[in-house]
């Protein structure tokens, strides 16, 4: 099974947004695919780059450095889940992540996320409609809701206009026959 395994790690979440350099593990001939493909797409990351995140890499900062990311990942997630537990208690279904930059959140079952999204652009919030990351037989009611790059105060206010979009949507969705 070890032929079978691929491993990939990335920086882009850790160390620098923007930075976009990672590594695989995986069996030489996935590996030298694997190149291959890359070079055709970008013509590969510059040297340098590499040269620098290797250093970093051997210097032993990563480590110290997700724990500060972990830190203030795990207070913007608790304000995003508190908010979300006060001022949309019922109207939507999601329980705190373990890990990661976002909540995933669910409508009640038959509402799409991207009616959603509409009265949320109204009201100045974004979300990703949850649909996007399926591959077959969408979830429509699901959405994605990222704590990484706002400020808390960012969350609460954003949580709100979410608030008065989901209500904007009850109010459309009370008007039908």
């Amino acid at each position: 099974m070890r032929d079978r395994i691929i491993y990939l790690g990335s920086l882009s979440k850790t160390v620098a947004p923007g930075l976009r350099i990672g590594w695989m593990a995986a069996h030489p001939d996935v590996i030298r695919r694997a190149v291959i493909a890359k070079q055709a797409s970008d013509l590969c990351t510059p040297p340098w780059i590499q040269a620098a995140m290797a250093l970093y890499l051997r210097s032993g900062y990563l480590d110290a450095q997700i724990g500060r990311i972990v830190s203030a990942y795990r207070v913007k997630r608790d304000a995003m889940v508190e908010a979300l537990d006060k001022q949309l208690g019922g109207a939507l279904a999601f329980s705190a992540p373990e890990g990661g930059m976002f909540v995933r959140a669910s409508l009640p079952q038959g509402t799409d996320s991207a009616a959603l999204l509409r009265h949320a652009i109204d009201e100045k919030v974004l979300f990703v409609p949850g649909k996007a990351f399926y591959t077959g037989n969408a979830m429509h009611a699901t959405l994605r809701l990222s704590f990484a790059t706002p400020s808390i105060e960012d969350i609460e206010v954003g949580v709100g206009r979410l608030a008065t979009a989901v209500s904007r949507l009850n109010d459309v969705l009370a008007d039908r026959p």
